[in-house]
């Protein structure tokens, strides 16, 4: 459990840097973004909001977890014998 560890164990995994990366004072750092971030219900683009709740559909959501999605999300695949291939787009 990390919470009983010395601070100079702890370490941060690399998904968790990446979403880091892209968020200051808990809000997305639009100006390190360079891709769309969508609604998961309607796939309004929130790029540039401010509050963590879609104007379209009403949905309402934490910015970690919505960017964190699309940050940990690899374009890649491994085939049946263990090869990287291209993902279908889509998928």
């Amino acid at each position: 459990m990390l919470g009983n560890l010395p601070s100079q164990t702890r370490q941060t995994t690399p998904a968790v840097s990446r979403i880091e990366r892209v968020m200051k004072e808990g809000r997305p750092d639009w100006d390190a973004i360079d891709f769309d971030v969508l609604c998961s219900r309607c796939d309004y683009n929130l790029r540039t909001l401010t509050r963590p709740r879609c104007p379209e559909c009403g949905l309402e959501f934490q910015w970690p977890e919505v960017l964190g999605r699309i940050v940990n999300r690899s374009e890649f695949c491994l085939n049946i014998i263990g090869r990287p291939v291209r993902s279908a787009p889509g998928f």
